[in-house]
């Protein structure tokens, strides 16, 4: 494969996980969205009739804020809009800096593995018994 092959190829992976980053970013968006609503209605109906939602704890916690932090965290990284600590990067050299910034996305992707790999496994669990 020649390299302008490579870049059409690269370019056009990119363009499909912009298009997903996208669609994942909205999706978290309306999450956010559900949990603000449900928040609202269940303050409402706790105060104003003594009848607190149940399940909005649940629902929120485990599900709704999930979908908010993980759709979100990609195209948070594509535009590097994640919290880091940058006041004295300017003084450390680019080379380790960008080794520094390797091993912290290593470190990230092995935790993300980790987390996955447990989610499967209680999901596995929880389907068998």
């Amino acid at each position: 494969m020649t390299g302008q092959q490579n870049s059409l190829i690269i370019r056009g992976l990119d363009k499909i996980l912009y298009i997903l980053d996208r669609v994942l970013v909205t999706l978290a968006c309306l999450a956010l969205f559900i949990i603000m609503v449900i928040v609202f209605f269940d303050v409402l109906s706790r105060y104003l009739f003594n009848a607190p939602f149940s399940w909005s704890y649940t629902l929120i916690g485990f599900y709704l804020m999930t979908a908010v932090f993980f759709f979100a965290i990609s195209d948070g990284f594509r535009y590097q809009a994640h919290v880091k600590i940058d006041f004295m990067s300017h003084y450390i050299p680019l080379r380790l800096r960008a080794l520094a910034v390797s091993v912290g996305y290593f470190a990230g992707a092995v935790v993300i593995y980790l987390w996955s790999n447990q989610a499967l496994l209680r999901m596995q669990s929880a389907y068998l018994n």
